[in-house]
C-alpha cells in the first residue's frame, strides 16, 4: 500500500516549533527514522494510524503510533531489544479489530529520545530508567484530547523479548495501571544457572566464542555499536544480513524497507541499548529474574513462544504452576523468536484469544475480591 495521497494513513508532521525547541539536536536523525518507520507501516499494514511524539515531564520524549477505534479496550505494545515499534506493523491490522492499539518505542530506543544512560547503574535502577518514563508517557497521553483521553482504566500490555521482561516489571511496579499481560518470548524468567560457562569438554571454538561474547558484553559493546561505526555501507550491510537471516520469507522490497528501518533505529546516539548488560548477564540470564516476581502479580498473564525459539518456553511453564493469578503458555509450532512476524496469523489469533479470555478471568477475580 502506498502512502502519498492515501488518506487512510496519517503521519505526524514535525512543525517549525519542533525544530526550534529542545529537541532540535534529535531531529536530525529522527527525520529519516520516522520516514523509514512510515515506509514499514505503509508496507505491512492497511489500517489508519497516527504518529505522535509524546513529551514527558522529564524533558524527554517517546515515539508512538496509535491505531484503532477510540473506546475499544486499550492495548499497549512494546518492542524487544534492538527493535522498534514498526516491527509490529504486520500485526496492526489484526490487533485493531478489537483494540485501540498504542505502539511505543522505549525511552532511549528507536524513535524515542536518547535519555542519558548512566553506566554502572544497578539492575533495579536500569528497570526504573524504562518503566518510570513509560508511566509518565501513559499519564501524558491520558490528558490528550487529540487521542480521546485514553487510559482512564487499566489497560493490556503486549511485550516481546526484553520488552516482555520490562512490561512485566512495569506491571509489578505500577499494578494499578495494568489489567493483563501478554508476553511474547520474554527474556529473563529463570535464575542464572550455577554452571553457566561451557564445560571444559565443550569444543574449543564454543568456549572461545563464549569468552569473546562475555568480554564484549561486559564492555557494553552492542550490535548497534557495530552498525554505528560501520557507517552507511557496512552498517546497512549488517542490517541487511540481520533482516535476511531472521525474515527470509520477505519480498525483496519488504527486505529493503525493513533493513532501512533497522539501520535508522540503530545508529542514533547510544542510550537504552546499554541496558542489556545492566539487566542481563552474558547468556541472557536476568540479574533480577522474573521467576521471583511473576508469582506476585494479581493479573492474568499469557505467554506465547515459538517451538523453535532460542528462549525456552519451559521456564514459563514452570513459573505458571506457582503463579496465583491465571497463567497460560501457548506454543506456535514452527515459530521462532519473532513468531509475531514469522507466524503472524497464528500469533494474532493467540493474542486475541488471550485478551478475550482474560476479560472473563478479570471479572472472576473482581467478583472473588468483592465477595
Amino acid at each position: 500500500m502506498g502512502f502519498d495521497g492515501d488518506d487512510s494513513v496519517k503521519m505526524m508532521v514535525l512543525n517549525e516549533d519542533f525544530l526550534k525547541d529542545e529537541y532540535d539536536e534529535s531531529y536530525s536523525w529522527r527525520r529519516p527514522l520516522l520516514e523509514a518507520q512510515r515506509n514499514v507501516l505503509s508496507a505491512f499494514c492497511s489500517c489508519e494510524w497516527e504518529g505522535h511524539t509524546v513529551r514527558l515531564s522529564s524533558g524527554e520524549f517517546m515515539n508512538a503510533v496509535v491505531a484503532g477505534k477510540v473506546g475499544n479496550p486499550e492495548l499497549v505494545v512494546m518492542h524487544g531489544f534492538g527493535n522498534g515499534l514498526a516491527f509490529w506493523a504486520s500485526n496492526l491490522d489484526a490487533l485493531t479489530q478489537s483494540h485501540r492499539v498504542f505502539l511505543l518505542d522505549w525511552i532511549g530506543c528507536a524513535g524515542s529520545s536518547r535519555k542519558h544512560f548512566q553506566l554502572g547503574m544497578s539492575a533495579e535502577e536500569t528497570e526504573n530508567f524504562f518503566v518510570d518514563e513509560l508511566r509518565d508517557c501513559i499519564l501524558q497521553m491520558k490528558e490528550s484530547s487529540e487521542l480521546g483521553f485514553p487510559f482512564q482504566k487499566p489497560f493490556s500490555i503486549l511485550g516481546h523479548s526484553l520488552g516482555g521482561f520490562l512490561s512485566c516489571v512495569f506491571a509489578e511496579t505500577y499494578p494499578e495501571l495494568v489489567k493483563d499481560l501478554v508476553l511474547a518470548c520474554p527474556v529473563g524468567i529463570p535464575r542464572t544457572p550455577i554452571n553457566k560457562h561451557p564445560p571444559a569438554t565443550a569444543p574449543l571454538g564454543k568456549r572461545l566464542l563464549f569468552f569473546v561474547v562475555f568480554f564484549l558484553w561486559r564492555l557494553n559493546f552492542t550490535p548497534q555499536w557495530f552498525m554505528r561505526i560501520g557507517g552507511n555501507l557496512f552498517g546497512k550491510n549488517l542490517a541487511l544480513r540481520f533482516v535476511k537471516s531472521r525474515f527470509p520469507y520477505m519480498t525483496e522490497d519488504q527486505t529493503k524497507i525493513m533493513c532501512d528501518y533497522l539501520y535508522w533505529i540503530s545508529i542514533p546516539p547510544a542510550s537504552g541499548e546499554y541496558a542489556i548488560n545492566h539487566l542481563l548477564e552474558p547468556g541472557a540470564w536476568a540479574r533480577r529474574p522474573l521467576v521471583d516476581r511473576l508469582p506476585k502479580l494479581k493479573i492474568p498473564v499469557s505467554f506465547i513462544y515459538g517451538d523453535k525459539d532460542w528462549m525456552s518456553w519451559h521456564h514459563a511453564g514452570e513459573v505458571s504452576k506457582i503463579m496465583k493469578s491465571p497463567a497460560v503458555v501457548h506454543i506456535i509450532e514452527g515459530g521462532g523468536h519473532h513468531s509475531y512476524m514469522e507466524a503472524k496469523d497464528e500469533f494474532n489469533a493467540l493474542v486475541a484469544q488471550s485478551l478475550e479470555n482474560d476479560r472473563a478471568k478479570i471479572s472472576s477475580l473482581e467478583e472473588l475480591a468483592n465477595s
